[in-house]
């Protein structure tokens, strides 16, 4: 119910139509490449009615996706991944298919990424159990281990990556170069 609600989200919350949207990237694309910290940080703070219609709109998504992991949890198999292989493998197959065909087709509203998102999920968990693949994915373990770290490091070095008062790179870098940058 919290999925349909989200995909109800946005005919029950108000959107900024698109003409507000491309001024508000327009704004942000001279602000945020050039500004100091105090232009961004004052861009950021005039942002906020407008990321917090985003956050609402996301809200039931997330605590939805956050139950399904206490569910996953809870029915062990996160801690017996050799007895759900052939279910994870199935699993990551068909979630990655329908989810890129759902985002292709610009399916249910937003459902096409978090099908997505769950294939790739059933797909890590099913490589884990490969030796070769385990040795490459346990190198991100630490990462998992200190996710609020790796968030703040994170939002600290790209702010400076992509915002004036460093390199200046938002809007600039295609998503190729973005990811690796990431």
């Amino acid at each position: 119910s919290l999925l349909a609600l989200y995909v109800a989200m946005p005919r029950l919350l108000p959107w900024p139509d698109a003409a507000a949207m491309r001024q508000h990237v327009a704004e942000a694309n001279l602000v945020y490449p050039t500004g100091s910290l105090g232009d961004v940080w004052r861009f950021s703070v005039r942002e906020i009615p407008l990321m917090g219609l985003l956050l609402a709109n996301v809200f039931p998504r997330t605590i939805a996706l956050f139950l399904l992991g206490v569910v996953v949890w809870r029915t062990g198999v996160l801690r017996n991944l050799d007895r759900y292989r052939t279910k994870l493998a199935v699993g990551a197959v068909a979630g990655i298919a329908a989810g890129a065909g759902l985002t292709a087709l610009n399916g249910i509203w937003g459902l096409g990424d978090v099908v997505l998102a769950l294939g790739y999920a059933s797909a890590v968990m099913a490589l884990i159990q490969v030796p070769a693949t385990a040795r490459l994915l346990n190198i991100f373990a630490p990462i998992g281990r200190m996710a609020f770290t790796s968030y703040v490091t994170q939002s600290l070095v790209l702010g400076y990556v992509f915002f004036g008062y460093g390199f200046g790179l938002f809007g600039r870098l295609g998503p190729a170069h973005a990811l690796v940058v990431g």
